[in-house]
């Protein structure tokens, strides 16, 4: 939301006129240019983009953004891949460039060249930001013309962003030729993070599930393997005048205390420390904003409400 991701984009092999850039608009859309240059880093491909000012706007991570030509701008991770730290130079294309900073672009949160990639690849390929005079140092026969746009009303449905798009591109035919279009869900580079973490909640769950079911069925048994052999105890204690609910409380007791310490201190660990366990797995395989840890009223209650019930029905 912050970085006003793009619904879609596509890239026409010579610039949009005024005319069909106000027809395009026309269907329910806000352009933006995104241009980029097709420079090389060693064996590296590395697209520059010019500043964004609108839509897929950059989560600078260190440093700043480019303001001077000399200036670049490299992802968070290809930089890391390749060592390079802010304050030297790079050799783009032959242009010597001054490193000022490490970013995010979110429409490259999965640094995949094509979208028919399979896996990401940090070594081989890389984007970076520079300025708009920074742009035209590079050459501009290998510009690409590419265009993001964001829907004035935003599609419910992957239909509706389909056909969206199509009523673009037919726009577009008029008085230019298409290389590329794609929807937001079509851009792997965008959605393959949601789509690798649509897998990976529902196992987490599954896991969940089972541990706690697990937990449950340990502390059934211990508690009814503790009344059994108390069990003469017990029928001393009732004799005496206790009663069948003060009995199953004080056995229930150590059970209770021990679920509800444990909800509290995951919690407690997990805001301040756990997260980072997976935080670090997917920053070592996307490119992410600043991540920060908010109070999830779902995450709780699938971790602490429904696991702490199951444990005490069961008991």
């Amino acid at each position: 939301d912050r970085a006003n991701v793009e619904d879609g984009r596509f890239t026409t092999l010579s610039p949009l006129s005024d005319s069909t850039w106000k027809h395009v608009e026309e269907k329910g859309v806000r352009l933006e240019k995104s241009y980029y240059a097709e420079t090389k880093d060693g064996n590296a491909d590395v697209h520059l983009y010019a500043m964004r000012e609108k839509i897929n706007l950059p989560d600078v991570i260190a440093g700043r953004m480019p303001e001077k030509d000399d200036e670049v701008a490299l992802d968070v991770n290809y930089a890391g891949e390749h060592a390079y730290t802010i304050g030297q130079d790079v050799t783009l294309s032959g242009h010597k460039m001054h490193l000022v900073g490490t970013v995010v672009l979110p429409d490259y949160i999965a640094m995949m060249r094509n979208r028919a990639d399979l896996v990401m690849d940090t070594k081989n390929f890389g984007v970076g930001i520079v300025s708009a005079d920074g742009l035209s140092r590079f050459d501009q026969q290998g510009l690409q013309y590419t265009y993001s746009y964001r829907e004035n009303k935003t599609s419910a449905t992957k239909k509706e962003a389909n056909d969206t798009l199509k009523a673009l591109t037919k726009t577009v035919y008029e008085d230019n030729i298409l290389t590329e279009a794609m929807t937001k869900a079509q851009n792997k580079r965008i959605s393959y993070m949601m789509d690798d973490m649509g897998g990976d909640v529902p196992m987490m769950q599954t896991v969940l599930v089972l541990a706690v079911l697990s937990i449950a069925f340990v502390f059934t048994m211990q508690t009814r393997n503790q009344i059994i052999s108390e069990s003469s105890a017990i029928g001393t204690l009732m004799a005496s005048g206790y009663t069948r609910r003060e009995l199953i409380a004080h056995y229930m007791l150590l059970p209770t205390i021990a679920v509800f310490s444990a909800a509290v201190l995951g919690n407690f660990i997990t805001y301040q420390v756990g997260y980072k366990l997976y935080l670090n797995l997917y920053y070592a395989s996307f490119s992410l904003p600043v991540f920060h840890p908010l109070f999830n009223a779902r995450a709780f209650l699938l971790t602490t409400v429904i696991p702490a019930t199951i444990v005490m029905l069961i008991q």
